[in-house]
């Protein structure tokens, strides 16, 4: 029993092993492509960030090129963007003059926390509806219950979260505006970045509500759709695990429905509802620059699309790095909580 408890922990070494070198080779190839990718742009960064008279002032131009590296042949260009990422630098913004990696310290935690919150509750929902609408096929709540999925992933995001925002704030008033916080509440102390964690941490309960009560309408309008992928998903898991034969010998023993669904079937599809959770919390952070801009939150969506207007190439390939890299870890996470669960998954 030992020496086998003690290969299978080896196999999972070797597998996180095996993933985290697979990780590194694809956010080597992801700073390769973006890199590529804003370097064809058709646009002069100098311009965008010096104004339309710099055009006629190629002086101001060369220096500004000069000074970010600009003038430099691309394969420079990249090689000093890999060596400066190797050190931890991943330049400075074009546009804050700041370097990026603070910049991404100030804005990603706001981004987590939504993140986060909508994937609390597109979870809840998505696992609860879709246990239900597996297990009564067929019936109104499982057409019902489809329905509603289709129509969350089908919703644009940018479209919901304005509806939202008219109807709850401007027309109900019972939501709060954009932002984190109401006028006249000051920020608790930044420790964590987590502005929730951090009124939490200095007992400031007026900046806590404010934060919260903000936090709720951005993170509905994520949730949604992907509380339409996790509802699909976790119906298809639970359908299939439904018909496999010990659940089958379960209910010929007349045992509850309700305690073969949570003892059996639900357990049984946790995998599936894992890498759905982990999908839809990567593709949360890259989808959330509208919404960041429709709720005026401070996040690192918002920086995206600033920097992207202003051709802020250093900006622009520190968030795709970074989202690259929550992807990659929260993949490995997902991977390696699916073998631990259920060791028939296997680690290859």
């Amino acid at each position: 029993m030992a020496e086998t408890t003690r290969v299978s922990t080896t196999s999972i070494w070797r597998f996180t092993a095996k993933r985290l070198t697979q990780g590194t080779l694809l956010a080597v190839g992801v700073t390769l492509v973006v890199f590529l990718l804003t370097s064809v742009v058709p646009s002069n960064p100098a311009i965008a960030n010096l104004g339309e008279r710099a055009a006629s002032d190629s002086e101001a131009v060369a220096a500004y090129n000069a000074k970010h590296g600009l003038d430099q042949p691309l394969p420079v260009q990249y090689f000093t963007y890999v060596a400066g990422l190797l050190r931890g630098d991943l330049g400075t913004s074009q546009r804050t003059n700041r370097p990026v990696i603070e910049d991404l310290k100030e804005f990603f935690p706001t981004t987590i926390e939504l993140a986060c919150a909508s994937v609390i509750i597109a979870l809840i929902f998505g696992v609860s509806l879709g246990l239900i609408a597996a297990l009564r096929k067929g019936g109104w709540v499982d057409r019902a219950v489809r329905l509603a999925s289709m129509a969350g992933i089908s919703v644009p995001s940018f479209g919901l979260a304005v509806l939202v925002l008219y109807l709850f704030y401007f027309v109900l008033r019972i939501a709060p505006g954009p932002g984190q916080l109401d006028p006249g509440i000051t920020a608790p102390p930044r420790i964590t970045g987590f502005l929730i964690i951090d009124s939490v941490i200095a007992g400031d309960w007026a900046a806590f509500g404010s934060t919260a009560s903000h936090l709720v309408l951005p993170a509905v309008v994520l949730a949604i759709p992907t509380f339409g992928l996790i509802v699909r998903l976790t119906r298809t898991a639970v359908l299939e695990v439904l018909s496999e034969d010990y659940v089958l010998a379960a209910r010929a023993k007349g045992l509850p429905t309700r305690y073969i669904a949570l003892r059996h079937v639900l357990r049984s599809a946790v995998p599936s509802i894992i890498t759905a959770g982990s999908l839809a919390f990567g593709s949360l952070l890259s989808g959330a620059v509208l919404v960041e801009i429709v709720f005026s939150w401070p996040g690192v969506g918002r920086y995206a699309y600033t920097s992207s207007v202003s051709l802020d190439l250093p900006a622009i390939m520190g968030v795709t790095l970074l989202i690259a890299l929550v992807y990659i870890t929260v993949n490995l996470i997902a991977d390696l909580l699916i073998v631990l669960f259920d060791r028939r998954a296997g680690v290859s």
